[in-house]
């Protein structure tokens, strides 16, 4: 993951930026993770939910504090991305072993190996 972090270009690109009307434009980009992008759309819609919770607990997030929660908030969706990538790149070590284990525990629920081919092969798998 530290590796990950030191090669991760994070690049704030417009916590502010304006569209059309002085509305933030939805596709812009505000944050690389990799070579994945991360769009105002998708930092708007994190925004909504945080501000939904704190409405749901009867408070809002103050105006003079609405560009901290905002930089918090695309902080944790660049966390976010990092831990999706180096997951997927870094599968478990015990992953076969495990693969094993839920076959044979599948298996037995349906009555054996002959009878797990069977339901496979009549579901179209193999």
């Amino acid at each position: 993951m530290k590796k990950h972090l030191a090669v991760v270009a994070a690049l704030v690109i417009g916590l502010t930026g304006n569209g059309p009307a002085g509305e933030p434009d939805a596709a812009a980009v505000v944050a690389r993770v990799n070579v994945k992008e991360i769009k105002r759309a998708e930092l708007n819609a994190a925004m909504r939910g945080l501000m939904m919770q704190f409405a749901q607990n009867g408070r809002s997030i103050p105006p003079e504090q609405m560009e901290t929660f905002e930089r918090d908030v695309l902080d944790e969706l660049i966390n976010r991305e990092l831990v999706l990538q180096e997951a997927s790149a870094t599968p478990p070590a015990d992953l076969d072993d495990r693969v094993s284990t839920e076959f044979a525990r599948i298996e037995q629920q349906v009555g054996g190996a002959a009878e797990f081919e069977k339901a496979l092969s009549e579901s179209g798998l193999t």
